[in-house]
């Protein structure tokens, strides 16, 4: 039997949304505890290499944005310089990923959506797989997500701060990856085409 009562509506919100955090935090303790045991997860050399980079912070590299060294800078200064340390940059990423993906799955659906499409997204191959390695996609894949949701809440709402969310999440994203760049020409293209956008 449906119900109209927005209060029980907030109630399943509410109890969609702990459990979905209640679950990456198993998650994400799950895979430190991988991370921390498993002998085989040795660094790949692109971490090393970014790893190296971090060891003398700069505004860019020769072949990737400054985002990643900065990342790993930062992760690395709380958890030491080692393999866990370096390696945690994912863990400590995607659980925020999630997060905005489960945003703007309950913007643009339900929230009952958002729990199953964000379960079905941290159990995809490709993100059990990279949610142990340090590398620019984990931080691609957290602004891309943020600045999609910002976008899609902009549009429809006109307001100013998702305006800036999008920019801020931008711009954090280009400093990821320039693969960011498509979703930065995506916009302006849906700008210019979509007449309900202009």
């Amino acid at each position: 039997m449906t119900t109209n009562n927005p209060l029980s509506h907030d109630a399943m919100g509410r109890s969609y949304g702990l459990g979905l955090l209640a679950i990456l935090a198993l998650w994400t303790l799950y895979r430190a505890v991988l991370l921390a045991t498993d002998q085989s997860l040795s660094l790949y050399v692109d971490e090393a290499y970014y790893w190296v980079w971090s060891q003398a912070p700069d505004f860019g590299y020769y072949s990737k944005p400054p985002m990643i060294a900065w990342s790993i800078g930062g992760v690395t200064a709380l958890l030491g310089d080692s393999q866990l340390g370096v390696k945690s940059l994912a863990l400590f990423v995607y659980p925020f990923t999630a997060v905005a993906f489960f945003l703007l799955a309950r913007y643009l659906f339900d929230v009952r959506v958002a729990f199953f499409s964000t379960l079905a997204f941290i159990t995809l191959p490709g993100v059990t797989l990279s949610s142990v390695i340090a590398s620019t996609d984990v931080l691609l894949f957290f602004f891309w997500t943020l600045s999609l949701y910002a976008f899609v809440r902009a549009v429809n709402e006109n307001t100013w701060r998702y305006w800036v969310l999008l920019g801020l999440a931008g711009g954090l994203g280009l400093l990821s990856k320039y693969t960011m760049g498509i979703f930065a020409v995506s916009v302006l293209i849906a700008l210019c085409t979509v007449p309900a956008y202009r």
